[in-house]
């Protein structure tokens, strides 16, 4: 979460709009993340905070995660033409990911995730 960004990334831990802060365990970028936990479209004016949040260059690029597919169409246009990339992940994407959630654990590493992973018996 926001509030347990290690001090020295230097990112405020006011809500400008970043909910989660993920860093790449290869590579140590940071991305930042929005989650839109909605019934009806996302809005342009919902995620304004977040992109102007998340073209700071302490960021490599971003995500929204939303609870629904349904985006206007200004929010939409607004993920064009950025200087880093935003990854939109709406609700049919997240239900037809290759992941068991059922085994999924925020407190793991989540490596043998995946639907039908299978291990080798020796």
């Amino acid at each position: 979460m926001l509030s347990e960004v290690p001090a020295e990334y230097n990112i405020s831990r006011q809500d400008t709009g970043v909910d989660i802060v993920a860093k790449d365990r290869n590579t140590g970028k940071l991305t930042a993340v929005q989650a839109k936990f909605y019934k009806n479209k996302v809005g342009k004016g919902t995620i304004n905070s977040f992109l102007a949040e998340a073209a700071k260059d302490y960021y490599a690029d971003g995500i929204i995660v939303s609870t629904i597919d349904k985006w206007n169409r200004n929010a939409e246009r607004s993920l064009e033409d950025l200087s880093k990339p935003i990854v939109r992940i709406g609700l049919s994407q997240l239900e037809n990911a290759d992941i068991d959630w059922n085994l999924f654990d925020f407190g793991s590493d989540n490596e043998n995730i995946q639907k039908g992973d299978q291990k080798t018996l020796p």
